[in-house]
């Protein structure tokens, strides 16, 4: 079932939750070598994990001013070193991308 996205005017500040699972002992958002991108048509914006936010229950987001990005489908997706010592460098990059199911539109 598509569920139809949610329509965001250009401009406006919004919060994007991030979650990330599965990460090893003793590795947490707050010291995980993390970079998202947000990106919306040819415009896009990086944050590193000092951008991250939490809420009083433990949920992490970014807060995003889409007035920085284009119009249409907006999308998450990162570059995360995740510590591995099956790897030589000791880590794993992974790039995990995430279909926010929303569009910026213009005002």
């Amino acid at each position: 079932m598509n569920r139809k996205p949610l329509l965001i005017p250009q401009g406006e500040d919004r919060k994007i939750e991030v979650l990330l699972s599965n990460l090893p002992d003793g590795v947490t958002m707050q010291n995980l070598d993390i970079t998202f991108t947000v990106s919306c048509g040819y415009q896009s914006v990086q944050f590193d994990r000092t951008h991250l936010r939490t809420t009083a229950d433990g949920r992490h987001y970014l807060a995003v001013d889409t007035s920085q990005l284009g119009l249409g489908d907006l999308k998450l997706s990162a570059h995360v070193r995740i510590p591995d010592t099956d790897f030589a460098d000791g880590y794993r990059d992974e790039y995990p991308e995430l279909d926010l199911n929303a569009k910026i539109v213009q005002r």
